[in-house]
């Protein structure tokens, strides 16, 4: 019997490179899972409440990225979250924040349809500057921020995880224009593809 193994949304779409070479490296994450959070009118202060009880984690109000050992919460607009799970922590994940939110928000595992990379390197800021209208200065978009914006005429939310490292939730069927864009706008830093470090 054979076993399923997970496919990234970019396998096939960027030459692998020499991991060791470039200022740019991309991670595609295609075990991790992305959950929508949208707050019901004035449930803004419960659903924090209830998010901290189940993950010991106090989501963010505005465009920030708060993260714990295995699940990170996005401010992507008023009362809406993105949870990204970085590896499959649990298969029942959407449903068991969805029965903690219930009443209060609505929950949509959106997993099969968001695309989730890490992007980094020495020059990863100055790429995405290529593309996005988002000041990435670190004095302005340090770590922890986050922004839903447009990179590359691509949807994203885009977020800072260190001073070198980005989060990106690209919409699954929009990541052949990305990396086609990627390769391009990294050819003068070197562009190198990593493996997800859970696959």
């Amino acid at each position: 019997m054979s076993s399923l193994v997970p496919r990234s949304a970019f396998h096939g779409l960027i030459e692998g490179g020499d991991p060791g070479a470039g200022g740019v490296w991309l991670r595609p994450m295609p075990t991790a899972s992305a959950t929508s959070v949208l707050a019901r009118k004035d449930a803004g202060p419960a659903v924090t409440e209830r998010i901290r009880a189940l993950c010991g984690l106090a989501a963010p109000a505005g465009p920030r990225r708060v993260a714990g050992a295995d699940i990170a919460f996005t401010g992507v607009g008023p009362g809406a979250l993105l949870a990204v799970a970085p590896h499959d922590i649990d298969a029942a994940w959407p449903a068991r924040l969805d029965a903690a939110l219930a009443g209060v928000a609505s929950v949509v595992d959106q997993s099969g349809g968001r695309a989730i990379a890490r992007l980094g390197g020495p020059r990863a800021a100055d790429l995405l500057a290529k593309g996005c209208f988002v000041d990435l200065h670190p004095s302005v978009f340090p770590t922890g921020a986050a922004a839903s914006t447009m990179l590359a005429q691509v949807s994203v939310t885009l977020a800072r995880i260190d001073a070198a490292e980005f989060e990106l939730a690209i919409p699954r069927s929009f990541t052949a224009a990305f990396a086609h864009w990627l390769e391009v706008a990294a050819a003068e830093y070197g562009l190198s593809l990593q493996a997800d470090r859970a696959s």
